[in-house]
């Protein structure tokens, strides 16, 4: 694996997970393209970067300010909530997360278990808030997408509040509206690549062998836009803007890193309803 995703991985566990794992040195070029990776995964760079290396972070913003005066003309740039034009740091969207899907019928099934959730005298408001960032992370799986900042927060929930978490009941809902395999992916990825403890997950889920590697290369293959937008600045506007482009959660809200034919049959139900929707939502950005 390469030093600067060994790196990227180390400095997301450290921050988020409470890890302490070593860095390796590198360059500040490498540190520059990992703070470029943090920002197109939607992660605060100079926040989490190493102390001493949150200059390079600075430079790396600096560099996507650039990008953005010398667009490329392909590239459409829409004002979203979850963007903050000062700062040029990707605001957390976490809390305006609302598990929907579009399949119809399995989201009336959805809806219908908050309602029920809601309703109960013995409520578990953090099973509830697990369960949501499943449903939406698996959302996001299926379409090829990975937001990075509610797949670390729900490998950080479980790590903290995973005693609070009511296992039956949420395998249960897992089982209701069909998203057995996306969660199997997603929790193969928290147990190899987050390196959560296995007593730390105690639900059941369909291990998934390549989860882990399919995650890794679709890293590699952002590095390899980020490095060559960097020998070529005539490009940065296709080559890094686009991966760092923000959208609405309500759109699919991460970068499209997974091959979706692949993706797609992890859950059959969802996969029309989901491209149906995906092509209605460009349809309706090419208009505006």
């Amino acid at each position: 694996m390469n030093i600067i995703i060994r790196n990227l991985i180390s400095i997301m566990c450290n921050n988020t997970l409470a890890q302490d794992r070593p860095l390796e040195a590198m360059s500040n070029y490498k540190w520059q393209q990992t703070a470029l990776l943090l920002m197109a995964l939607g992660l605060d760079a100079e926040q989490m970067m190493p102390r001493e290396k949150r200059w390079v972070a600075a430079n790396a913003k600096q560099q996507l300010r650039n990008a953005r005066k010398n667009n490329h003309p392909t590239v459409v740039q829409t004002e979203t909530p979850a963007h903050d034009e000062e700062t040029e740091t990707v605001v957390d969207v976490i809390d305006l997360l609302h598990p929907t899907l579009c399949n119809r019928r399995l989201n009336r099934k959805l809806q219908a278990l908050k309602e029920e959730e809601e309703k109960d005298n013995d409520r578990a408001p953090v099973t509830w808030e697990f369960f949501s960032l499943l449903v939406y992370n698996a959302e996001q799986l299926i379409g090829g997408y990975i937001h990075m900042p509610s797949l670390l927060r729900q490998a950080s929930l479980l790590k903290e509040k995973g005693h609070l978490i009511d296992y039956p009941k949420l395998e249960t809902w897992i089982h209701e509206v069909r998203i057995t395999i996306p969660v199997g992916w997603l929790t193969t990825v928290t147990t190899e690549v987050f390196q959560l403890d296995a007593d730390e997950i105690q639900y059941a889920y369909r291990y998934h062998s390549k989860a882990a590697s399919m995650l890794y290369g679709a890293l590699h293959r952002m590095l390899k836009r980020v490095e060559k937008a960097s020998h070529t600045p005539r490009s940065l506007g296709k080559a890094i803007l686009l991966p760092l482009s923000t959208v609405t959660p309500q759109h699919h809200g991460g970068q499209r890193l997974l091959p979706r034919r692949t993706t797609l049959r992890y859950a059959p139900r969802e996969a029309l309803p989901l491209l149906m929707h995906n092509f209605h939502i460009r349809m309706e950005a090419i208009e505006e």
